[in-house]
């Protein structure tokens, strides 16, 4: 028999003399979030909107156990371990005198295991800025440090078991590296192969889904919200065989009369899940923007069709598989001008088993950025990359859905203070990953 506790934490701010009721509301918690069982770092943050800066005192409780800290600031992130003796306890009250609000988090599924992995970009376009990677476990709480390297973009990364795939640009130089884990060290391969963008290493990291024969149009602007609009005119889906280095056409996603974009595996290495419109040259604009789901058949693809008959936005993009093969996961937005850095878009579910849009999950904040996306190994967690702070940067949020495809709303579990934090990526053991200390020095020797 087993056995499931479930810890129930409540987070209350009660009313007191700093501020009047109702200017306070939390940035980095929802009302009734859903969060793993080894959430051991919570990240506590608030705005108050009666412009007070005074000290804050943080009040933590659970049965007989209380932890009251001094807070100059609207935030806490409990980094030192402090937080570990309440998760024993069903409920947990946190208390921040002089505000007001009541959150609940069902705390019943268990631990997330996963390694979260994810890229920090400026928060305005810079294409010579340093590449950073990082990757954390809930356990951790604190990032580290996977692969930094100066000058050179990371405009995607892919991973399965011991095996990294980045691409990189630095200049007019486009490189798509490969990097297994031995026992002897890292061991890098490159592919030169003109310009590329999205790739999405195969469930057995024996191959990759890659956007080959690229074109595309960026306007910049000096806005943190939507620091640019970035259009394709060209692109097709292509499989690398990491093993041989040699790549083919995907019959039914490489077709040029559409772009191509965006491929997603699914679990069982069947089927390819992609975005597909027609260009619209010239322009820095997008027609619609759909779903199609294409056969690889040992890669010889099929008919492409479309997942849909009748999508929920004309713009449906970044589509995910969740690792049990049960859903689908989106984004949509108005993508007129692209679909990166928008200021509002929402993730959205599709039943693969019963064929259906499932209601919008709780997991989105309405009106503003909830986009970049990635599942669990267990199917029951969906991290994503959200702007939700004042300030206009990306933050993660972890949000649960449920076997029915029920979502929950979201916690807060990774943020920077000057970078965007988005793509993150969640393996189930990223044992070996550790490129960081080597790619800069195998950079320097292939790129100019």
């Amino acid at each position: 028999m087993k056995i499931i506790l479930t810890l129930l934490f409540i987070v209350i701010l009660i009313p007191g003399m700093s501020c009047a009721a109702g200017t306070v509301r939390f940035t980095s918690i929802n009302d009734l979030a859903v969060v793993p069982s080894n959430w051991r770092h919570p990240i506590i943050k608030w705005e108050d909107e009666s412009g007070s800066n005074s000290v804050y005192n943080l009040t933590v409780r659970a049965g007989r156990l209380k932890l009251s800290l001094s807070i100059a600031g609207k935030s806490y992130v409990f980094r030192d371990g402090s937080f570990d003796p309440f998760l024993k306890y069903k409920s947990v009250s946190f208390e921040v005198a002089g505000c007001k609000d009541r959150i609940i988090i069902d705390h019943g599924y268990g631990p997330l295991n996963d390694t979260i992995i994810y890229r920090l970009v400026e928060g305005l376009f810079n294409p010579g800025q340093k590449a950073i990677i990082k990757s954390m476990t809930l356990d951790e709480g604190m990032p580290e440090s996977l692969a930094e390297v100066e000058g050179t973009c990371i405009g995607c990364h892919s991973y399965s078991r011991n095996t990294g795939l980045l691409n990189l640009k630095r200049g007019s130089d486009r490189r798509f590296i490969s990097e297994t884990s031995s026992a002897y060290g890292d061991v890098f391969q490159q592919y030169s192969f003109g310009e590329f963008s999205f790739l999405s290493i195969s469930p057995d990291g024996s191959k990759a889904a890659i956007v080959r024969n690229s074109r595309s149009m960026i306007d910049v602007r000096s806005n943190f919200i939507e620091p640019f609009d970035m259009t394709y005119s060209a692109g097709d889906i292509e499989i690398l065989d990491l093993s041989q280095g040699s790549v083919t056409s995907l019959p039914g996603a490489s077709d040029s009369n559409f772009v191509n974009d965006m491929p997603s595996w699914s679990p069982d290495g069947k089927f390819i899940v992609f975005c597909r419109y027609e260009p619209d040259p010239g322009t820095n604009l997008l027609n619609p923007v759909k779903l199609y789901l294409v056969p690889y058949n040992n890669g010889r693809g099929g008919e492409a069709v479309p997942l849909m008959k009748t999508p929920p936005s004309d713009y449906c993009y970044f589509p995910r598989f969740s690792p049990d093969g049960l859903f689908i996961s989106f984004v949509t937005g108005d993508a007129s001008r692209g679909y990166f850095a928008r200021s509002s878009s929402i993730i959205r579910l599709y039943s693969v088993r019963r064929k259906k849009l499932l209601p919008a999950p709780a997991l989105n904040m309405p009106l503003t950025m909830n986009s970049w996306h990635a599942w669990s190994s267990d199917s029951r967690w969906i991290v994503f990359s959200t702007k939700r702070d004042k300030n206009g940067l990306t933050a993660l949020f972890i949000g649960k859905i449920d076997a029915d495809g029920k979502g929950h709303p979201p916690v807060e579990i990774a943020f920077d203070s000057d970078y965007k934090v988005n793509l993150p990526i969640l393996v189930r053991t990223a044992k070996g990953l550790d490129f960081g200390r080597n790619l800069p020095g195998f950079i320097r020797s292939i790129m100019r």
